[in-house]
């Protein structure tokens, strides 16, 4: 279980990655307003790059997608539907759909992951200072992790779908609508 955790929490903190991001990266994420998604590489160093889709305008939203073999594209084009009020900003994690050019998933989320001694995200979480919704469900087999990564980070809220699995998205999606009407709907 608690490699499994560590794992949900790797993808739950790559939102985070941004802020890491050299300068000159950074700046790919900046320009483009309107409803035409925009579409890029983002520099991450070591001649590597992440895919970016951007769309909308208005306060930036990192949307991150899940793991370990998903990309962004499960998430289209429901969340499209909040460019009107957000810049959604998209990208596949490093080894995921567009990002994984010459990297094997399994090779990156070991030696991202299990393979760093001390590996341990938590602290990382408790620096994040963005308004924050983590969405579980309540039949999730991962449901522990949701609660860990909602309670590390300062603010963040934690909405737990009843008759709910894994996948919330997809299984109960008018759920996870309603639960995104409410956060976004307190930020306009």
């Amino acid at each position: 279980m608690r490699h499994a955790f560590h794992s949900a929490i790797a993808a739950n903190l790559a939102a985070a990655l941004v802020t890491a991001l050299p300068p000159d990266s950074a700046s790919a994420l900046q320009g483009g307003r309107g409803q035409t998604p925009i579409e890029t590489g983002i520099p991450v160093g070591g001649g590597t790059s992440l895919y970016a889709r951007m769309i909308g305008s208005g306060p930036p939203v990192i949307v991150l997608h899940g793991g370990p073999d998903f990309d962004h594209g499960y998430l289209l084009p429901d969340l499209d539907r909040l460019a009107d009020s957000f810049r959604l900003i998209y990208y596949d994690q490093r080894g995921r759909g567009r990002s994984a050019e010459g990297i094997r998933v399994e090779d990156r989320l070991m030696r991202d992951t299990r393979q760093v001694a001390g590996y341990d995200l938590l602290p990382r979480l408790r620096s994040l200072r963005v308004p924050t919704l983590v969405i579980a469900g309540d039949h999730d087999f991962m449901a522990a992790a949701g609660t860990h990564i909602a309670r590390a980070i300062p603010n963040a809220e934690l909405v737990t779908i009843r008759d709910c699995g894994h996948f919330a998205f997809l299984e109960c999606a008018p759920k996870v609508r309603q639960a995104f009407n409410a956060f976004f709907g307190r930020r306009r």
